[in-house]
């Protein structure tokens, strides 16, 4: 998702975009600017994961423009019509929050499960306890390992016949607290040290559980974090990211696409005086950055001659003009290629042919020396 979207405008038949379409895309482009859409999507993609619902707030006051509300967690339903639909939605329950009715609220859910629950499916849902364990398990692991570094330590000074004065014992806990190696300490009575601690025994399968537990939470989010793709070969590594996109970043990008046309760029679009039929479609994929396996395909359906070079390359979304005056030029190459190779070839042959004239005249002459010498 952090690699951005991008708009291609309505065309025609033959792929060429209408003028009027052109400018639609063109103004759609500079609100993305003005409210900084690739940074707003990169964050409203972690709040969806997070809490299963970002909400966008719009405005045509003094001009349309929209933006990620902040304390997400916060919006709730403030109003419902008798058919339960939300009519109004507010940030806060007690006091005097903000409302907004409900065509100023873009509400982007994950998975939202009923009709009566307004809100989508966090990506963390299942994974609570996992998430638990993991966090008492690097508790208890600062504990361990601090209670190792620094075990509590116990001075006795002093006996049953002798009691140390106050200054005695601050002396003493100085010098503990403060000791430096070869240092050392000279008292006059009695005194005793004794170390606690863990003692240095290992934490048995703690790495067996620590990978159970990340393993699950890679299945639940459908997300391989870095260090398991580096850890895999390149194979399993690819895999994990066809996976990925199948499965989480597709569906994601098809959610936003189907948000931002319809409740963003076409009522945008008619306050500037557009029709809605001009609003421009969202993909995020840019269109001069094709999927090698999507070209590696088209490639060898071209070469097995079962699709012709041309249709390819509308598929691909290469412009057909620009397509021709391509395959223009490459024809013109060969042609000069092949015109060269043919040049080529007879300036070889006439060559040789010379050669092999010269060769004959001197074998002649050296078969009639007295006539030559006549």
């Amino acid at each position: 998702m952090a690699q951005g979207q991008f708009l291609i405008p309505v065309t025609d038949e033959k792929g060429d975009p209408y003028p009027q379409t052109q400018k639609a895309r063109d103004a759609c482009n500079l609100l993305n600017a003005e409210v900084g859409l690739d940074v707003m999507l990169y964050e409203s993609v972690i709040v969806l994961a997070k809490f299963g619902s970002v909400f966008w707030e719009k405005t045509d006051d003094p001009e349309f423009s929209f933006r990620l509300l902040p304390q997400q967690e916060l919006i709730e339903p403030a109003e419902r019509n008798d058919l339960g639909e939300i009519t109004k939605w507010r940030q806060g329950s007690y006091g005097k929050v903000p409302t907004w009715d409900a065509e100023d609220i873009v509400h982007i859910g994950w998975n939202i499960t009923t009709a009566t629950w307004p809100y989508g499916t966090s990506l963390l849902v299942g994974l609570e306890t996992e998430f638990d364990i993991l966090e008492q398990l690097e508790a208890d692991i600062k504990e361990f390992m601090h209670k190792n570094a620094f075990p509590k330590e116990m001075f006795q000074v002093g006996d049953g016949q002798f009691v140390p004065t106050g200054d005695d014992i601050t002396a003493i806990k100085a010098k503990a607290k403060n000791w430096e190696p070869g240092e050392y300490l000279v008292t006059s009575y009695p005194i005793d040290h004794k170390s606690g601690g863990t003692g240095d025994r290992e934490v048995k399968d703690l790495n067996n559980v620590l990978i159970f537990l990340k393993s699950q939470l890679v299945d639940g989010l459908m997300t391989p974090p870095v260090s398991f793709q580096y850890s895999s070969t390149y194979a399993s590594s690819k895999e994990m990211m066809i996976q990925q996109r199948a499965n989480l970043v597709v569906p994601m990008q098809r959610l936003f696409k189907r948000k931002l046309e319809t409740e963003v760029y076409k009522p945008f679009l008619e306050s500037k005086g557009f029709s809605v039929k001009d609003c421009p479609s969202v993909t995020f994929a840019s269109p001069e950055a094709f999927n090698p396996d999507v070209a590696d395909y088209y490639s060898k359906m071209v070469a097995g001659k079962i699709m012709p070079p041309r249709f390819a390359a509308k598929k691909l979304g290469i412009p057909l003009e620009e397509f021709d005056a391509w395959m223009k030029e490459e024809e013109a190459k060969q042609q000069k290629m092949f015109d060269q190779k043919m040049q080529q070839s007879k300036m070889n042959a006439d060559q040789k042919a010379n050669q092999e004239q010269a060769t004959g005249d001197v074998a002649n002459r050296a078969t009639k020396p007295e006539a030559q010498k006549t």
